[in-house]
């Protein structure tokens, strides 16, 4: 999922604490403690925010498959 939303592998365990607060925090929290004090791309963060709000649900696949075709025709153009 956070290869997918162009987060770098280096802030996979930033990604990951910022996450697990979505039981506490709303996601515009989340955004701006990614965005303002870990140095995301807001276009990062906007795409896991996308994600997030699939959970549980069948969407996601559809969310997942779109993004994977986009990423493999990036990458040879």
């Amino acid at each position: 999922m956070f290869e997918i939303a162009g987060v770098p592998k280096e802030k996979f365990k930033a990604t990951c604490s910022a996450i697990d607060k979505l039981g506490k925090w709303t996601w515009d929290e989340i955004k701006k403690e990614m965005c303002v004090e870990k140095g995301f791309e807001e276009k990062s963060a906007n795409k896991i925010g996308e994600l997030i709000k699939h959970h549980g649900s069948i969407e996601i696949l559809d969310t997942f498959a779109l993004s994977l075709r986009c990423s493999w025709n990036q990458q040879f153009y």
